[in-house]
């Protein structure tokens, strides 16, 4: 970037390049004044830049252990895959990135009908499944409008599926977002979700259970709103 657009873009500039460089402000001031030969100042752009990337690099969200509950008391949903895809989404905590699950080396897909809802984890749960080395966060379906990955949600719970995979116990978490506005059903407890939206309800425990015909699913039943808040805490990390 030439120094005179820089010098008109950034009028604070010497205190930004004082702060990120640690440069004496001589030295930051014989850079906008354009004494300095163009290729030193793009070189010594060039060189903080790639310094600033690295910081931001270094300074991704770390989603699993976000607060389970926000300032506002609220419990909190990171979305992973949004509502109406038939293409999973998994987070890599080691990137903190959200990245394509993967099925023999390619991105897998649903055979079925679209998510029913926003499908994400609850942060800093963990809940120890046999065959994995690794804790995994609740799972839980926010019903609501597509959001896209990495958003997270203020919800309130309505209840949990539970369900038995392969012989083991498995939770989702279904939730309402908590803000009136983005609210697709007016439930905000288990007895009104089950008593104004049953047909809803059914969709989702059918989904669950039929969308993988490679996996061995069954239905251990539903836990109200009540329960799903003790599941929850009983999680906690």
């Amino acid at each position: 970037m030439p120094v005179a657009i820089m010098r008109k873009i950034f009028p604070k500039a010497s205190k930004i390049l004082k702060i990120i460089s640690g440069s004496s402000y001589n030295s930051t001031r014989l850079i906008l004044s354009g004494k300095w030969p163009k290729w030193c100042v793009n070189q010594y752009l060039y060189s903080y830049g790639l310094v600033g990337l690295l910081l931001l690099a270094s300074c991704k969200t770390d989603y699993e252990n976000l607060p389970t509950f926000s300032a506002h008391k609220q419990l909190q949903v990171v979305i992973l895959t949004p509502a109406g895809s038939n293409h999973p989404q998994e987070y890599d905590s080691k990137t903190k990135t959200f990245v394509s699950t993967q099925e023999a080396g390619l991105p897998a897909k649903i055979n079925f009908l679209p998510l029913p809802g926003n499908l994400g984890f609850i942060p800093s749960t963990a809940i120890k499944h046999s065959g994995n080395n690794e804790n995994e966060p609740l799972a839980a379906l926010v019903l609501a409008e597509s959001v896209p990955s990495g958003t997270v949600m203020e919800v309130i719970p309505l209840g949990t599926l539970a369900l038995n995979i392969a012989g083991e116990a498995r939770y989702i978490i279904i939730a309402t977002p908590s803000r009136p506005t983005d609210q697709i059903l007016a439930a905000t407890d288990f007895n009104e979700f089950v008593t104004k939206y049953p047909a809803a309800k059914e969709i989702i425990q059918k989904w669950f259970l039929y969308h993988n015909p490679n996996q061995k699913t069954r239905l251990l039943g539903w836990k109200n709103d009540n329960e799903t808040e003790d599941l929850i805490r009983r999680w906690l990390k």
